[in-house]
């Protein structure tokens, strides 16, 4: 991702809707639109070429090539060939690269470069994205459409990439090389592609998206011929079957259909239609909860929050189940994933269903090891990075499956049980602690008079019950304090 340009519309494709067979669009959501879509010639989903962020991959025919992938084995990655001592090199025949991709060996095209140091930046940069983002941008090109961007012999060419599969890159130990391997997703198609052949072409391509599947996973050379045919009419146009590793970004194409295809959709949820709108605060009509209504709005069983609470943390968290709107602050340290936590079980606990997106992958780990440490793991559907596969949201389905039933109720009532009367103690505690004695003070004030002026816990142990002082309510207090201040200044 960090290698995309910011994408933008470009001029010639703007964002309107012309062409696409779409009604027009709200001036605010065309704003965004213009900020999502990328039809310009920077965009490599539209325009690749051979270079640090690529390898292209010397094999033959990439439907077959997607076959040998579709099964999961791990694929070696190879530079060009050694040729034997005293020979001239050669580059490699199509059935020596069928047999060694059939022994688990595929090799780099003779005119890649320095394929391990490609290779090594492609690693690096695609775990950055994966470790930030929580998204796959490494994946393996499954032929290419060459198309010109205008007539005549000037022309430029340029090449873009027609299904996207995605893989996993890893480096072996040593001078092992890299190891390909598939990930657990599906192919896809150039999506970006097909949005720029249906605005400045008119052309659609039946067939190509969603990627139709055979036996072995997506069926690539139904697509190929798919863009065969529909590109036939264009001078100069040709689908190539060439296979190619590098990065690729489309999130923010995604971004853009949501908002062109389901406006309408998206405009049902009051703060979207505000934001749609525009104009002043947002108001959900939901109150707030202060601070200091906490503890009449807590009892033993509600909220149940899970980890350490204070009252402003306890406000947010009953604001969110009320079902209100906003922003909580805080500098780092100050409790916000412990918050965020809370919030969740508590809002688990009403029957409600979280959605928990961060921009770094980081704060949604430190949330869900917070939600596995406290037992809500099996609750938890984890949909970013290496957990999006089918084969790991399936295990997490399961899990959650085997973990109903295996906790009775009347556990969740002992458990209650035993809270309340922990509760009842503690608050017992604190009410004797700031409970005026009839000389007028209170335990918590005296203990921090002696805690302030130099005593340690030593200094309170002794001391009994504030009742059994000889002070009244008829002012003896008052008046002993007055008395000690004139001999301390008599003493003076």
């Amino acid at each position: 991702m960090n290698e995309q340009p910011v994408e933008t519309a470009s001029a010639e494709g703007g964002c309107d809707q012309a062409g696409a067979g779409r009604k027009s669009l709200p001036p605010r959501v065309s704003r965004w639109c213009a900020m999502l879509l990328d039809l310009s010639r920077r965009n490599r989903l539209l325009s690749f070429r051979d270079g640090p962020g690529a390898v292209r991959i010397a094999y033959p025919d990439p439907a077959a090539f997607e076959d040998a992938v579709a099964g999961g084995r791990a694929l070696r990655i190879a530079g060009r060939p050694e040729a034997p001592a005293g020979s001239l090199p050669v580059d490699p025949t199509p059935e020596f690269l069928v047999r060694d991709a059939a022994a688990g060996r595929v090799w780099a095209d003779p005119g890649a470069g320095d394929v391990r140091k490609r290779l090594l930046a492609i690693s690096r940069a695609g775990r950055v994205d994966l470790e930030e983002g929580g998204a796959r941008t490494i994946f393996v090109v499954l032929g290419v459409l060459k198309w010109r961007d205008g007539t005549g012999a000037k022309a430029p060419v340029y090449r873009a990439p027609l299904l996207l599969c995605p893989v996993d890159l890893a480096k072996l130990p040593g001078k092992e090389g890299f190891s390909l391997k598939r990930a657990d997703e599906d192919a896809v198609s150039n999506a970006t592609l097909l949005e720029m052949l249906r605005r400045e072409h008119r052309i659609e391509v039946p067939g190509a998206d969603p990627v139709p599947e055979d036996d072995h996973g997506a069926d690539v050379a139904a697509v190929l011929e798919a863009y065969r045919k529909a590109v036939a009419p264009l001078d100069g146009w040709s689908v190539e079957p060439e296979i190619w590793l590098g990065r690729f970004s489309f999130g923010k194409f995604l971004m853009w259909r949501d908002l062109v295809e389901r406006t309408d959709e998206l405009a049902k949820s009051p703060v979207v239609a505000h934001l749609l709108a525009g104009g002043g605060a947002f108001d959900d009509g939901v109150g707030a909860v202060e601070p200091a209504e906490t503890d009449s709005l807590t009892d033993a069983n509600w909220p149940p929050c899970p980890v350490q609470a204070d009252s402003s943390q306890l406000s947010a968290v009953l604001a969110a189940v009320r079902g209100r709107s906003f922003v909580l602050h805080g500098p780092p340290g100050t409790g916000k994933s412990q918050t965020i936590t809370n919030l969740i079980a508590c809002c688990m606990a009403a029957g409600k269903s979280v959605l928990f997106v961060a921009e770094k992958r980081a704060a949604l780990d430190v949330v869900h090891r917070r939600l596995r440490k406290v037992g809500l793991s099996p609750f938890c559907l984890e949909l970013h990075s290496n957990k999006a596969g089918k084969a790991e949201v399936l295990r997490q389905f399961q899990e959650a499956l085997e973990y109903a039933g295996t906790h009775p109720p009347e556990e969740w009532d002992r458990t209650l049980a035993d809270l309340r009367s922990a509760r009842r103690g503690l608050d017992g505690y604190v009410r004797a602690l700031h409970a005026a004695s009839p000389c007028g003070l209170t335990p918590y004030a005296a203990f921090a008079y002696l805690i302030s002026h130099g005593a340690d816990e030593a200094a309170a142990s002794g001391v009994g019950r504030f009742s059994a002082l000889p002070f009244g309510d008829d002012g003896a207090y008052e008046g002993a304090a007055r008395l000690a201040a004139a001999l301390g200044e008599a003493a003076g």
